[in-house]
């Protein structure tokens, strides 16, 4: 058995069949468990760090970004422009497909956005590591780019809603004093 290159303590069986499920499982849903249990008998010190909790968020994705990189670095410039398009359009697509959707089912503006996101920004590291689990680091290559990629738009977009509800208010607040 190979341990996965992204820092994660699990390890996956080798065995075809099954395997990528079940890796899938305890690289995604164990954790969502064990956080679930945690935050349940430990209410009130996770409600005390719980401010900080978000920065851990963004060292522990910063990890993911690094390990998977560091592993395809070389393979990325290689490969360079045409991977890019592809996850560029990939990420773009899920972001308005994320958006229109929720849209289209009378959401409000705020849970589109959210969905806009959650749907553009898939779980790259989760499939850097069953690529390279199951295949070979040059097949991790799309999830490895698109690692980086995703935190930079994932950030771009987040400003372009921050700003067009500034935008918004800006223009309540003028239509209020007239």
């Amino acid at each position: 058995m190979r341990k996965h290159n992204v820092g994660y303590c699990f390890r996956c069986s080798s065995e075809r069949t099954d395997a990528v499920g079940n890796c899938a499982e305890k690289l995604s849903f164990s954790p969502i468990v064990a956080g679930l249990v945690i935050r349940w008998l430990l209410r009130k010190w996770i409600d005390a760090i719980l401010p900080v909790l978000p920065w851990v968020s963004v060292l522990g994705i910063a990890y993911v970004v690094v390990a998977v990189v560091s592993g395809s670095a070389s393979k990325i410039v290689e490969a360079g422009l045409l991977v890019l398009l592809v996850v560029i359009l990939h990420n773009g697509l899920g972001y308005l497909l994320g958006y229109f959707a929720s849209r289209a089912f009378k959401y409000p503006e705020r849970v589109a956005r959210t969905t806009a996101v959650e749907v553009g920004m898939q779980n790259s590291g989760l499939a850097a590591t069953l690529a390279t689990q199951y295949f070979s680091p040059v097949a991790a290559l799309p999830a490895a780019v698109f690692s980086v990629w995703h935190n930079i738009s994932g950030g771009l977009l987040a400003l372009f809603f921050r700003w067009r509800s500034a935008r918004q208010d800006a223009r309540v607040t003028v239509d209020e004093e007239a």
